[in-house]
């Protein structure tokens, strides 16, 4: 029972944590903005080495988010360390952007980094920017502030892959197809039979 509300009230403060903050990108020297993707994993789960995996499910059942993650350059996980992930995003029930014909549509996304975040030791992930393509184009994708608690034993994402830990962060969806969308979702472990759905 403390566990539970442990985490209700992390993504309590990841949710509004996430309201406040910003996150920046590259600039050229025109001031143009750059995002160069990493392409990193996320097609065969746990296949590159060092790499770890972490899934969470919003809570109405409309879409899991499950990706390996992988530190920038390899190495240890230390206080702020550059990492990047890539994965799946399934989308049961199409998430809008609150004005006609955007959103993310039913369907599975397939997710990379183009802007690196940072990762401590006691699982804080921080500014990590994501693209997803999917169904109806490309979504940019922030998780400004998340959590990835440790779980025994691991769960199983939608797609079937074994060996997940959990996932608690504030997404934001930024963009889809470049037009600004002011839409967010929270993720958290629930059990994934009832968010699968047709996956």
């Amino acid at each position: 029972m403390r566990t539970q509300t442990l985490k209700i009230m992390m993504i309590s403060l990841i949710a509004l944590a996430s309201m406040f903050g910003t996150v920046g990108c590259s600039k050229d020297k025109k001031g143009n903005s750059s995002y160069s993707g990493y392409g990193f994993g996320g097609y065969g789960y746990g296949s590159t080495p060092g790499s770890f995996l972490a899934l969470g499910n919003e809570s109405s059942g409309r879409l899991q988010l499950g990706l390996e993650f992988g530190i920038v350059g390899g190495g240890a996980i230390g206080q702020s360390t550059p990492v990047q992930a890539g994965g799946e995003l399934h989308v049961m029930q199409g998430l809008s952007c609150g004005y006609s014909g955007a959103g993310l549509a039913p369907g599975v996304w397939s997710v990379r980094t183009i802007q690196p975040g940072y990762i401590s030791v006691d699982g804080a992930l921080q500014s990590l920017v994501l693209e997803a393509q999917g169904p109806n184009g490309v979504a940019r994708m922030t998780i400004a502030n998340g959590m990835i608690f440790s779980l025994t034993p691991k769960t199983i994402s939608c797609s079937g892959a074994p060996g997940f830990d959990e996932l608690a962060a504030m997404v934001r969806v930024d963009t889809v197809n470049g037009f600004a969308c002011n839409a967010s979702f929270s993720v958290y472990l629930l059990g994934s039979a009832s968010v699968c759905g047709g996956f």
